[in-house]
């Protein structure tokens, strides 16, 4: 397949691209779902919710980005849900301008030492204007 760079103002370039990640695992450190940018992307927001409740009041949520070829692994506390149902337990991470993700990087939700907790979180991407895009 080819691919083709667009004028910046294209609607692939200006439409926000949502995407959910599977739920974690219970468990300390466990590590939901991942996804793998698909092109050059930059990251709006993350919103994490709790699915079950767990034991702890500060439950931390960490942003994990993976680099393409295994150099570097960035952790980013994103924020601290407490320990309640969905309906009181959720938070959104407002990204910063520097977490960008090039083609084959990976973004995963890291959650924190809870051993019952279980957290869902989606994605708010946005196409780097310029990126490369499959025809």
């Amino acid at each position: 397949m080819a691919s083709k760079q667009m004028a910046y103002d294209h609607p692939a370039y200006t439409s926000v691209y949502s995407v959910a990640l599977a739920p974690n695992a219970a468990g300390a450190s466990a590590i939901g779902g991942r996804f793998v940018a698909w092109t050059a992307m930059a990251l709006k927001s993350i919103q994490c919710g709790v699915i079950t409740s767990g034991t702890s009041t500060t439950h931390i949520q960490r942003l994990l980005i993976y680099r393409n070829g295994g150099t570097s692994t960035e952790t980013t506390v994103m924020m601290t849900l407490g320990s309640a149902a969905l309906a009181t337990a959720v938070g959104n991470y407002a990204a910063t301008s520097t977490q960008t993700l090039a083609q084959g990087d990976m973004v995963a939700v890291l959650q924190g030492t809870d051993a019952t907790i279980v957290a869902a979180a989606t994605l708010e991407l946005v196409i780097t204007p310029g990126a490369n895009v499959t025809l």
